[in-house]
């Protein structure tokens, strides 16, 4: 026998309902705007204007009505690491050093022990060692622009 879920099963307090005794409850149709309506209030508004706020919902915040424009948004971590290596062709060659290096050497390191079978147990090792590596290259390129800047 298959159990049925308690959400599938038929429920003892629920009456039941036949098909004839469904009602289907019309929704109201959704009726477009006249075209008068929307020209007369673009034609009410002044040009460059921006339209006047729908009304609130529920979940809006009492800031959000500020009409003031937004503080420059810092830039983000990721943002900055990759500007800083668009830019600066040096950082960009030393940070792939850093990150190719270690596998170069966990490569060589298993060929030398004749054991290329265990690559996948250890690589986290060189993957880890790259990516402390890169991330101080970059963090010192981050301080070493901050010191320039001001």
């Amino acid at each position: 026998m298959i159990s049925m879920g308690r959400h599938a099963a038929d429920s003892d307090d629920e009456a039941e309902v036949d098909d004839a005794d469904r009602v289907t409850v019309p929704l109201g149709g959704v009726t477009p705007e006249a075209p008068e309506a929307t020209e007369a209030a673009e034609a009410a508004r002044p040009p460059g204007s921006r339209p006047q706020p729908g009304p609130r919902g529920r979940h809006a915040h009492p800031d959000d009505d500020d009409d003031e424009p937004a503080a420059t948004k810092r830039e983000g971590t990721t943002a900055a690491d990759l500007r800083l290596l668009r830019t600066d062709p040096a950082l960009r060659s030393r940070v792939a050093a850093a990150v190719v290096v270690p596998f170069v050497v966990y490569v060589v390191i298993l060929l030398g022990i004749g054991r290329m079978d265990a690559f996948a147990v250890w690589v986290w090792i060189p993957l880890i060692t790259a990516g402390i590596g890169g991330g101080l290259l970059l963090d010192a390129a981050h301080s070493k622009e901050k010191k320039a800047a001001g």
